[in-house]
C-alpha cells in the first residue's frame, strides 16, 4: 500500500510540475506578446518594412523554407489573440 501512495505522491507532483512549466511558458509569451505590441506601437514603419522583407524571403524561398510555415502560422495566431484579448 505504502509503494501505491508514493506512486501516487510523485504522479501528483510531475503534474504540478507539468502546470508549473505551463503557466511559466505562457507568463514568457504574454510578454514577449505584449513587449512586440507595444515596440508595434512605438515604431509602426520599422515593424511593417521587416514584415514586408520577411514576406518577400518567405515568399521567394518558399520551396526552400517550407518547415517555417507552420510556426510563422502559429505565431500569427497567438498574436491574434493576444490582440483580441487586450
Amino acid at each position: 500500500m505504502s509503494s501505491l501512495k508514493q506512486l501516487n505522491r510523485a504522479i501528483k507532483l510531475k503534474r504540478m510540475e507539468g502546470m508549473q512549466a505551463s503557466r511559466e511558458s505562457q507568463l514568457a509569451l504574454g510578454l514577449c506578446l505584449k513587449t512586440l505590441t507595444a515596440y508595434s506601437k512605438n515604431n509602426p514603419f520599422q515593424l511593417s518594412i521587416g514584415l514586408a522583407l520577411t514576406s518577400i524571403i518567405m515568399v521567394k524561398y518558399r520551396k526552400k523554407v517550407k518547415l517555417f510555415y507552420p510556426f510563422a502560422s502559429f505565431g500569427m495566431n497567438l498574436l491574434s489573440q493576444f490582440n483580441a484579448k487586450h
